[in-house]
């Protein structure tokens, strides 16, 4: 993005990185290429992985070519990760990450609700970046992929609304990502975006794709990615970039809304899931301050 637009744009990518299987180590560069790419402002990344130490840290190896900072929280359910897990990462931690072209300020590590029955997922991870027009609260989770539990899900992003209380109050803009495992119909996204009763009054989300590509499945989990096939489950999306309304002056307002490594990088499919990328406004828009 050049210097000019990043002064009135923020680009945001989402990105569930599949953790350490299918070929883990080969896939890294796959993704690091597909991130030099899309050269986002700011990436909310999940099933990020890190040594049995919490060193090397695959966040901080992703944030480093890039010049970007980065923040690392655990999952709970450690346990259902690395029995799964291949021979070599048996030991290996599982966590969602912040990467940011500015600094990072607060950060909030929560926990997820689960139930007995069902192995637990992403914190709720917030941190607050330090964008030269003002705060940006950005928000990212990995919600419960168990089947036919949209209970659960309900009661994890409930906790998630919860959470948004503890962001910063002087946002310029609030942004919740993830890997949600609920299509746009289930009843937690429709909660979410205030389609049916809202987890809390008056917290109803934009749903960036929604808001521009309303007829445009986009969907992040596709059978044609040899990751997927073996599940044999309808095409879905489920990773979400959602925004906290209104947008004064057009401030937050969706610009731009794509799917990311959605296509094998000299061969190699980069993840299972495919990623969601934005372009958000973060300056007034002209017809609002008579200047760009």
């Amino acid at each position: 993005m050049a210097a000019e637009d990043r002064d009135r744009v923020v680009r945001i990518a989402t990105w569930n990185l599949w953790w350490r299987f299918g070929g883990w180590e080969q896939r890294l560069d796959a993704i690091a290429a597909v991130m030099a790419e899309v050269d986002a402002d700011i990436w909310t990344l999940q099933e990020v992985w890190a040594g049995p130490d919490g060193s090397p840290n695959q966040a901080e190896l992703l944030a480093g070519p890039l010049g970007m900072r980065w923040d690392w929280a655990p999952y709970g359910g450690l346990e259902f990760w690395q029995r799964r897990a291949e021979p070599d990462s048996t030991d290996a931690l599982i966590g969602t990450a912040v990467l940011s072209r500015w600094p990072l300020g607060l950060a909030v590590h929560d926990v997820l609700p689960t139930v007995d029955d069902v192995p637990g997922r992403g914190p709720i991870h917030v941190v607050s970046v330090a964008h030269p027009s003002g705060p940006v609260s950005v928000v990212t989770t990995h919600l419960s992929s168990a089947w036919a539990r949209s209970d659960l899900r309900q009661l994890q992003l409930g906790a998630v609304v919860d959470v948004l209380g503890r962001a910063d109050d002087e946002a310029r803009l609030t942004v919740v990502t993830g890997d949600f495992n609920a299509p746009p119909v289930a009843e937690e996204i429709r909660r979410l975006a205030g389609w049916a009763p809202a987890y809390e009054p008056g917290t109803g989300l934009i749903d960036a794709w929604e808001y521009l590509r309303p007829d445009d499945r986009g969907a992040t989990w596709v059978r044609r990615n040899p990751h997927v096939q073996r599940h044999r489950e309808p095409d879905l999306r489920i990773d979400y970039l959602f925004l906290a309304p209104p947008f004064p002056e057009g401030v937050g307002e969706p610009l731009r809304v794509e799917v990311i490594g959605d296509a094998p990088v000299e061969g190699v499919w980069p993840s299972d899931h495919f990623g969601v990328v934005a372009d958000l406004r973060i300056r007034p828009a002209p017809s609002s301050s008579g200047a760009d």
